[in-house]
């Protein structure tokens, strides 16, 4: 109880109770300066409403796809797709006994929804000893350590999750750590947003190759989700085997994929489109370089080593059947395939 005779309530208050005492004091104050910041802070959250679905494992919103990862929805059952892999038996998680029993094609990725609603009904007695609330399915894996937490909570205060092997989860406290100095932290930008690096080094990773660069663990993982594993590789040296191996250790997710920027729509477009262009240096063609006949002296033929000049036969001054041509770009520069081949003689050297 404060100087104004009102009792301070702590998070063991139910919500409908704090919820009516705040109203109080809007009510009879028309200000809230009475509450101290934590428990002020803690009331707003306690009184915000999901504005949208949520995921049935974390009980959040959908959220940054790099974080928490794609958001499945089916019928009335959403779930993150990292939620649902961490607490999988599948890939051997401790944390959970939910089996992939359908085909990829089934369910979520071959989780079915009746196995992923029993998990949640035995997550529902765990308690994450981040936020305080029940559905935490998730726990360290580090011998005699008992906290459970929720993914998005967990990644707020540092845990890590690995994905992949057996996709073990791990607290602030046991969770893999890098040597990162201090000073070199604070001399050095992150290559890939070219920002300071402040913060712990909760915040920021390693490099195990070249010279042992410094980055933002954020910065890290967006590359990640757009390169993925097939592209995935240091930003400095290029190195493929070292590099993901230290950043699967460090909680980084490595999507199994083709990159981002293959599966835009219409990314290879390009490649389907034919050269329809003459590039003669005179084009005789009464209606321009950018037309052509089907077949004659006006048809149009494609350099048959590039591929990307073309002319008009009679532009060439090519038989009106021919079917080889060869752009000045190619003979000069020894592409040709007319051309005969170059031999190196061992005097040569």
């Amino acid at each position: 109880m404060n100087e104004d005779g009102i009792t301070c309530v702590g998070r063991e208050t139910p919500d409908w109770k704090g919820k009516q005492w705040l109203m109080r004091i809007v009510n009879r104050k028309g200000k809230t300066e009475g509450l101290s910041n934590p428990v002020m802070s803690w009331w707003t959250a306690q009184m915000q409403q999901p504005s949208g679905p949520v995921c049935r494992m974390c009980l959040q919103e959908p959220g940054d796809p790099e974080k928490l990862g794609e958001f499945l929805q089916r019928d009335n059952l959403r779930i993150h797709y990292f939620c649902l892999s961490l607490c999988s038996a599948a890939f051997q998680i401790l944390s959970s006994g939910l089996p992939q029993r359908g085909r990829a094609s089934d369910g979520f990725h071959g989780f079915l929804p009746e196995d992923i609603k029993k998990e949640t009904s035995r997550a529902a007695r765990k308690t994450c000893f981040v936020c305080k609330k029940k559905g935490a399915a998730i726990f360290c894996q580090k011998e005699r350590c008992r906290r459970n937490f929720h993914l998005p909570c967990g990644r707020e205060r540092g845990c890590i999750s690995q994905f992949f092997g057996e996709y073990k989860s791990f607290c602030e406290k046991h969770r893999p750590t890098q040597d990162i100095q201090p000073e070199k932290r604070a001399e050095e930008d992150c290559i890939l947003c070219c920002e300071s690096l402040s913060g712990g080094n909760d915040d920021n990773i390693q490099s195990p190759c070249c010279s042992r660069m410094i980055y933002h663990r954020k910065c890290i993982q967006k590359y990640a989700h757009s390169s993925a594993k097939h592209f995935f590789k240091c930003p400095q040296c290029n190195n493929r085997e070292e590099f993901p191996k230290e950043m699967l250790r460090m909680g980084i997710h490595i999507p199994d994929r083709d990159a981002a920027w293959e599966l835009e729509p219409g990314a290879f477009s390009e490649l389907y489109q034919r050269h329809q262009h003459c590039d003669a240096p005179i084009c005789l063609y009464k209606d321009g370089r950018d037309n052509f006949e089907n077949e004659g002296r006006w048809g149009l033929i494609l350099c048959t080593t590039c591929g990307s000049q073309g002319t008009h036969r009679s532009c060439s001054s090519l038989r009106s059947n021919s079917k080889k041509w060869e752009c000045a770009e190619c003979i000069s520069t020894g592409l040709s395939f007319s051309s005969p081949p170059t031999v190196i003689s061992p005097e040569s050297f």
